[in-house]
């Protein structure tokens, strides 16, 4: 049996810089799925904290990054003059704060937060709000608790967090994410004796993910030519021509598949569903061009290995059709192997 895992609580809707909407999608997928009848299950927010702690004991986020992204809102709403290297779009982010400089020599923590941010963070994109953090720890919860049902034996899960991961490094974060869901699932199912793959499936490359894992332990199958531009050589890469359909893809994605090792008994799935075509974070010319009916294909491929499955949420901008993707992909399960023992 599987089972969709979401917050208990909603996310207060902030205006996003760029095309992202990580509520509106979250709300969006969540609406969908709940419409057809499927399995969900509501993580208890209060179990954020608990959960957070557990990504910094398996390394997913430095205690310091933490520190920052939880007090970084407050520090710069109580600065007596706005520090030089936080700003506030006035167009899109409406009270977000971003970086207007970047450093790579490691701060003291007890470095002013406008040093914090330029070091911790490593795009423009991705502002923190004063619920930021609120947020991040319900996201943790959902994760964690995806991650248990896999261990009770589930045959599979699904982290519905708002915001993705698959960009965040341990000390940084970037691209739309704060901590890596997908890194701690699989860092989470190897700690308690399981032996998980991982195949990130984002129209953009796991780099952040990457960063934790070997790449005998993960394949990211992503679009050539974009953020944030792998190299050719990139060991854990397949990279998807302009313009694949699903005609072209699934031969791709088989051959992500293979790349397991043997012993593999259950799939960590970074899903993006920015793959679809006319999604706008897909750069002109280097678009893919999966439907919203191509992604029950795609989980009835994944069906085929017999393995447990834990989705992490990573991007999707094409608000029109991103719920039906996802409940395409979800619903597709719903007839699948009974829960493993």
């Amino acid at each position: 049996m599987q089972v969709l895992v979401t917050a208990s609580r909603d996310p207060r809707p902030k205006e996003r810089i760029y095309e992202n909407k990580p509520e509106t999608r979250r709300t969006q997928i969540l609406t969908e799925i709940r419409s057809r009848n499927a399995r969900i299950e509501l993580a208890d927010v209060a179990n954020g904290p608990a959960a957070i702690d557990m990504y910094v004991k398996l390394g997913i986020t430095t205690a310091d990054k933490l520190d920052f992204l939880r007090t970084a809102h407050a520090a710069w709403k109580s600065a007596p003059s706005p520090e030089p290297s936080f700003q506030s779009s006035e167009t899109a982010e409406k009270d977000g704060i971003i970086p207007n400089l970047f450093v790579r020599d490691r701060p003291h923590p007890t470095a002013p937060w406008a040093r914090r941010m330029a070091y911790h963070s490593n795009c423009v994109l991705t502002p923190i709000y004063d619920n930021t953090a609120e947020v991040l720890a319900d996201d943790a919860a959902v994760c964690a608790h995806a991650v248990e049902m896999i261990l009770a034996g589930r045959s599979a899960a699904y982290a519905l967090t708002t915001h993705p991961g698959h960009h965040a490094f341990a000390d940084y974060y970037g691209g739309f994410c704060f901590m890596n869901h997908a890194a701690f699932a699989f860092s989470r199912l190897r700690q308690a004796g399981k032996k998980p793959f991982l195949i990130d499936v984002d129209y953009h490359a796991g780099d952040g993910t990457a960063s934790f894992l070997s790449s005998r332990d993960m394949v990211s199958l992503h679009a050539l030519n974009d953020y944030p531009y792998t190299p050719l050589d990139c060991p854990y890469a397949i990279f998807t021509p302009p313009d694949t359909a699903w005609e072209g893809y699934e031969p791709l994605l088989r051959e992500a598949l293979s790349r397991r090792p043997p012993e593999t008994d259950v799939l960590v799935l970074s899903l993006g569903f920015d793959t679809q075509d006319g999604d706008p974070c897909a750069a002109e010319g280097h678009r893919l061009r999966l439907q919203p009916e191509d992604f029950a294909k795609m989980r009835a491929v994944i069906d085929e290995t017999g393995l447990q499955l834990i989705v992490t949420q990573e991007g999707g901008y094409l608000m029109s059709s991103v719920h039906k993707a996802a409940a395409e992909f979800w619903l597709a399960g719903e007839m699948a192997a009974p829960a493993i023992s």
